[in-house]
């Protein structure tokens, strides 16, 4: 069985489009990141062609983080199949740097800004067989236009050593005409953390026309089911948004020593087909209290992860030329651990108010 998720693009579309058609995947098959086990996805990671002043200069290894050339355009070949009538062809980018433009088939998409996915879609582009799809990237100097000179202000710094190109996974999918396009969780713990009272709100965009859909969740710890829900809703062209709701008994909590997780699985069917989406996800409470941060109704200790960034009155740590008026740190300040805590202090002791909080 084709994994359709990462088959191989490079192979030629005689040997590729015939499997394609038959080829299909179970929510069993997905990866824990975010996203759709029902996809056909096409892999754009791999070799590119770089053209500085529209003659090819290199080839260069997608994802990747190059040193910074100024202005150049990014360059490569993929196959598709032949779109369904109910089927859209959407193009991805998990983040460039600094500022971009894509094209497919010599049709502009849209801009990209620095570091945050972007996606665009070209079905009305897409052709069976080969398609070309080039990428615009200013990651020293803005466009001949003056385009992407606020992005380059943020990127290109001395406090740092500057990359671009396109540093993270590039990829093309084959969606049904109503598809998930994303997933909001929201939950409130009670004061024992002993229930989860959860809110999901599904974001789909749909081509086709006012039709009823049918939106189901489960939420799973392991092999386990926690919980279900699912429910009826009028699927209108554009965005719309469907709410459910359920609860969690005696969920089991993240924290550094222990990070659970529970993985989330939302499915959504309509007259123009299915489509799964799916995330990790975990049940936590970060609170402060005064100068103490709490997790899960805990003290925790914060570890400083970037002595340049943070500057406030109250126990943020500030750069060591501030609080010791020396370049070195003074607390051995470390970075973040591996279980994606987020923002992470050491520094404990109050500290003097910085000139911009006087």
């Amino acid at each position: 069985m084709i994994n359709r998720r990462r088959f191989v693009g490079a192979l030629g579309a005689s040997a590729l489009l015939s499997p394609l058609a038959k080829a299909h995947t179970t929510a069993d098959d997905a990866s824990s990141e975010a996203g759709s086990a029902s996809r056909l996805r096409v892999s754009l990671n791999g070799e590119w062609e770089r053209y500085i002043g529209g003659d090819l200069y290199d080839i260069v290894q997608v994802p990747s983080s190059q040193h910074p050339v100024g202005f150049y355009h990014l360059k490569r070949n993929f196959l598709l199949p032949r779109l369904k009538p109910s089927e859209r062809a959407i193009l991805h980018f998990d983040g460039i740097t600094y500022h971009g433009r894509a094209f497919v088939n010599e049709k502009e998409l849209g801009t990209m800004a620095p570091y945050v996915p972007c996606e665009f879609e070209f079905t009305q582009q897409a052709k069976e067989g080969p398609n070309i799809v080039e990428v615009a990237i200013a990651d020293l100097v803005p466009e001949p236009g003056g385009a992407g000179k606020p992005e380059l202000f943020l990127g290109v710094n001395p406090g740092w050593e500057a990359y671009g190109g396109l540093i993270r996974d590039v990829f093309v999918e084959v969606r049904p005409a109503a598809y998930i396009e994303n997933v909001r969780f929201a939950y409130t713990l009670n004061r024992d953390y002993s229930q989860a009272i959860c809110r999901i709100g599904v974001v789909i965009s749909s081509s086709a026309k006012t039709n009823l859909g049918q939106v189901e969740l489960i939420l799973l710890k392991g092999k386990a089911e926690v919980a279900r829900a699912r429910k009826a809703a009028q699927i209108d062209p554009g965005t719309s948004q469907p709410e459910l709701s359920f609860s969690v008994e005696a969920p089991s909590l993240w924290s550094p020593e222990q990070p659970h997780l529970y993985e989330l699985r939302v499915s959504l069917r309509t007259d123009s087909g299915e489509d799964m989406w799916n995330c990790r996800t975990g049940f936590r409470e970060v609170v402060t209290r005064g100068p103490e941060f709490l997790l899960n109704g805990k003290p925790l200790v914060l570890n400083g992860v970037c002595r340049r960034v943070s500057v406030n009155p109250c126990s943020f740590h500030m750069s060591c030329r501030q609080t010791c008026g020396t370049d070195t740190p003074a607390d051995g300040t470390g970075h973040a651990d591996d279980q994606g805590v987020g923002m992470q202090f050491r520094e404990a002791r109050a500290l003097p108010a910085s000139p911009l909080h006087r």
